[in-house]
């Protein structure tokens, strides 16, 4: 039994490989016949007998005849046979490993989505700045402020039918038309120091206005006062008077109220009092007649002059300064 390494596809692999042992024993008598050749040869050449030399000849012939021939067997004998060259074969491709494809990761890039940050939008505090009040008031009189003649409308050609139909509006006044403790109270709490009235009457027929124009024109401590009085309700109010706007746009502030009476005729005459505070001073300017000669847009304007009046005053910063 010979041991064969064998290279298959890199890889080197012992086989065993069985020679006969005919073979086998045949090189070694072979090896043996080749050496006993060489010493008789050599021998009898050496010594010279004629006869012996031819022998020696015939001899030495043979000798490497005979080693020739067993040179011949020994390699026939080292040729595998078919059977075995198919078995290693077969052995050898059964012991080749199986080529499997290993997929190798390509080093492609992956785009990885990065977040996207949205920057917040930080709300910039602008600073607010909040106006100091303009708490002024008019020390100046209401006989200054009221209503005159040269104010109204010229072609309704109003006048003063007497002297009694002007007149300051006193806080003595207030208190004898309320009740002792009523009107004081309303004093108190609102700061009135002095006030005044005046009616006009139309003096034609020929237009179509008023009947009668009344104003009334009070001053307070502070801008406080005003503002109280449009909403303190006076004793002995009329229920038939009806507010259609507690805050129309004049002045501070300004409340619209109406009465409507009807007459035997069945026409309906009107009362429109338009009441505004401005500053320390309440404006109070109403209108009387039929409801057919005159709206009330007549009497916000002449509301509006009369406010011009305070408007136009000095302001100080408190009554006596």
């Amino acid at each position: 039994m010979v041991r064969l390494l064998i290279r298959s596809s890199g890889i080197i692999e012992q086989r065993k490989i069985f020679i006969p042992v005919f073979f086998y024993n045949m090189s070694v008598w072979g090896f043996l016949f080749f050496k006993l050749h060489g010493y008789f040869s050599k021998t009898l050449v050496m010594k010279g007998d004629c006869k012996m030399k031819k022998l020696g000849l015939n001899i030495l012939h043979l000798s490497i005849f005979f080693s020739v021939s067993i040179v011949a067997v020994l390699l026939s004998g080292c040729q595998p046979s078919e059977v075995m060259i198919q078995t290693a074969m077969a052995e050898t491709q059964s012991a080749m490993p199986t080529e499997t494809q290993t997929i190798i990761p390509t080093n492609t890039q992956t785009n990885t989505p990065e977040p996207t940050f949205t920057p917040t939008e930080t709300a910039t505090l602008t600073p607010t700045y909040t106006p100091t009040p303009d708490l002024r008031v008019i020390e100046l009189g209401p006989e200054v402020f009221y209503l005159q003649k040269d104010d109204l409308p010229q072609d309704a050609k109003y006048f003063l039918p007497n002297s009694t139909w002007s007149s300051p509006h006193r806080n003595a006044e207030v208190i004898s038309g309320w009740g002792r403790d009523e009107g004081l109270d309303y004093l108190e709490k609102t700061g009135r120091i002095d006030g005044w009235v005046i009616y006009f009457a139309r003096g034609t027929m020929t237009v179509r206005a008023p009947e009668q124009i009344f104003h009334n024109i009070v001053q307070y401590n502070t801008g406080n006062g005003p503002q109280l009085s449009l909403d303190i309700v006076t004793p002995g109010h009329d229920p038939r008077w009806v507010v259609i706007d507690d805050d129309y746009d004049l002045g501070d502030r300004t409340m619209i109220s109406k009465l409507r009476e009807m007459q035997p005729s069945g026409e309906y005459k009107v009362h429109y009092l338009v009441e505004t505070a401005y500053r320390n001073y309440q404006s109070r300017v109403g209108a009387w007649g039929w409801e057919k000669e005159f709206d009330l847009e007549y009497v916000i304007n002449l509301a509006e002059i009369a406010l011009n009046k305070l408007m136009e005053a000095p302001l100080v910063d408190a009554i006596g300064d």
